[in-house]
Formats: structure tokens, C-alpha cells, sequence
């Protein structure tokens, strides 16, 4: 009788697990939603050709939620795919609806395909917890998610906030109620890999993705480094030489600033995509000022001739993400 009962509840269990509303979002801000041919939004009218702009354009939009979600709506000639982009918004709190309407002509029979999209957008959510004493556990950053600060009614309202970006450590000082978001990638600029082809240098990438702005100075330590290497701040493509000092203690190359961007770490010095080069005592940037640069992507490279030859295989082998 045992057993049965067992069996029962384990059913029962696995009945409500069916039932129970996910609560996460379809989509992140910042992601692209791509429909093809055979994509069940279409409904009854699917389109009865591969989808390019040869037998299709974009006609129009109709949001009766979330249009301030939508970036731009295209026709991806190569993938045969209608692309929606979501617009970033690295501190959104809230999962928010997207319901609407797409129209695509067909140009051939000049009648109008309709797109019919009803989906959720949002980030994850986390917290960085101060305790009561001001200590923050070091983080592990997550992708695609928010992080809130939060802090007991008698403790501490700030703490020191320590976590890894691969090629680095960032320690900074963070209070009650902020909000960041801390992805960040280690891809490679390909302005700054062409630009400097020739230098046969050792570099790596790191870029912050939503360049996270903090009360106080944070302090980025670069190991796996030597004392005499140089660190930029890539801004469009161009370069601008950091001022950094040398930490014996730690061995790592530390840098000051309020706003996290997208750095290149080199071994030697390196000249900037637009101009000539940069002078070692040019273009300085004093590490307690810090100018908002939009970010350009990062990955660790050794040797530049082979990090040619990883973008150039990264862009013929990127698949952009599709509708979960």
C-alpha cells in the first residue's frame, strides 16, 4: 500500500510540474527572434517562397504591447529569415509582454503575410547580498542577468564587491539598491587585429557589455602579465593608451576606473586603426577619469596572426540565437 501511495504522489508530482507556469522570459533584451518559412507565427499565411527581399519586404508593424521593445525588423537574405531585434536594456527589472502583429509583402502576388508574435522579454534576476557586517560573498557573473544590491535593515548599506573576468579581477565598492549588469566576453576587435598585423604581438581582449558605471573607483587587476605591458581602452575600433601601475604584491597590472568598457591588454605597444600609431607618452587617460566608449567585443589571443585566423572562422561559423 506504501508503494502505491509513492507512486501516486510521484505522479501527482510530476502532473503539477507540467502545470506550473515558467516564469522566465522567452527572449533577453538585445536578442534577435528569427522566423522562417516553416515558423508556426505565419499561421495560415506562409510564405510559399524562400524569404528574401527578391519575394519579400518588411511592410509595416502593429504592437498592442511592448513596442519599445523592438529595435529594428529585417530580412536576413542569407539565413532566408524574417529577424526581429530586441533592443538592450541592461537594468530592466521587469519581464514584459511583446505582443503584435508583423506585416511582410510578397511582392510577386502582392498580397501581405502576417507575422503574429506573443512572447515575454526580460532578463534574469539575482542579487548581490551585503551582510550584515559589509562583506559581499565573491559573485560567479551569469549571463544575460541583472544584479541587484541588497542589504539588511540593521547592517551595512554598502560592501566591497569582488568577482573574475578571466583576464582580470574587478574589485569595487557598491551600495543598497543598485543595479548592474556584468556580462562581459573576451572577443577581439577585428579593427584593432588588421590595424595592427604586423606588430607580432601577444593581446587580449575584454569587453563589458553593458559598460557598468559604479559610485567609486573600481580597480581592474590584469594578470598572467608583465610590468611592462600596455593597456587600451578601444573605443569604435581606435585605441586610447590607460595609465596603469605595477602591483608587486599581486603581480598584476592595475587600472582605476568608474565606468568598466572594452580594454586590449598587449605586450607591446600598438598603433591605433585610424592614424598612424599612438606615442607612448600620448593619449594617456588618467584612471580616475573615465570617457564612455561603446563596446566593440573581446576574446584572449597569442599572436596576431592567428587571432585573424579565429575571427575570420568565428564570422563564417556564427549562428545567431534563435527563438527558444
Amino acid at each position: 500500500m506504501k508503494r502505491v501511495l509513492s507512486i501516486i504522489t510521484i505522479i501527482t508530482l510530476f502532473a503539477l510540474t507540467l502545470i506550473t507556469p515558467a516564469f522566465a522570459a522567452d527572449f533577453y533584451p538585445g536578442q534577435e527572434i528569427r522566423f522562417s518559412a516553416g515558423s508556426v507565427e505565419w499561421g495560415d499565411t506562409k510564405p510559399e517562397n524562400e524569404i528574401s527581399t527578391s519575394y519579400y519586404s518588411v511592410a509595416g508593424q502593429d504592437w498592442n504591447s511592448g513596442k519599445e521593445l523592438v529595435s529594428s525588423v529585417r530580412i536576413d537574405n542569407e539565413e532566408n529569415e524574417v529577424v526581429l531585434t530586441l533592443r538592450p536594456d541592461y537594468l530592466s527589472t521587469k519581464t514584459k509582454k511583446l505582443y503584435g502583429t508583423i506585416k511582410i509583402r510578397d511582392k510577386k502576388q502582392g498580397r501581405f503575410l502576417t507575422l503574429s508574435i506573443n512572447c515575454d522579454v526580460g532578463y534574469n534576476q539575482s542579487t548581490i547580498d551585503i551582510e550584515p557586517d559589509g562583506n559581499i560573498p565573491t559573485i560567479s557573473v551569469e549571463p544575460n542577468t541583472v544584479y541587484t544590491v541588497t542589504a539588511s535593515d540593521d547592517g551595512y548599506p554598502y560592501g566591497t564587491l569582488m568577482f573574475n573576468a578571466d583576464i582580470a579581477d574587478i574589485m569595487v565598492r557598491v551600495y543598497d539598491k543598485e543595479k548592474y549588469f556584468l556580462e562581459y566576453d573576451l572577443r577581439p576587435s577585428r579593427d584593432v587585429l588588421i590595424a595592427n598585423a604586423d606588430r607580432d604581438a601577444n593581446m587580449e581582449f575584454l569587453n563589458f557589455k553593458a559598460r557598468p558605471n559604479f559610485s567609486g573607483l573600481a580597480t581592474l587587476n590584469f594578470y598572467g602579465v608583465e610590468p611592462n605591458y600596455y593597456l587600451y581602452e578601444v573605443h569604435n575600433g581606435k585605441l586610447t593608451k590607460l595609465a596603469t601601475s605595477w602591483d608587486k604584491e599581486t603581480e598584476t597590472l592595475t587600472y582605476k576606473t568608474r565606468t568598466l568598457g572594452s580594454y586590449v591588454i598587449s605586450d607591446k605597444p600598438l598603433l591605433s586603426s585610424a592614424t598612424s600609431g599612438l606615442n607612448n607618452n600620448q593619449n594617456t587617460t588618467n584612471p580616475s577619469t573615465n570617457d564612455p566608449n561603446p563596446p566593440t567585443g573581446a576574446t584572449n589571443v597569442v599572436g596576431i596572426a592567428s587571432v585573424i585566423a579565429l575571427v575570420s572562422g568565428l564570422s563564417a561559423c556564427a549562428v545567431c540565437m534563435k527563438k527558444r
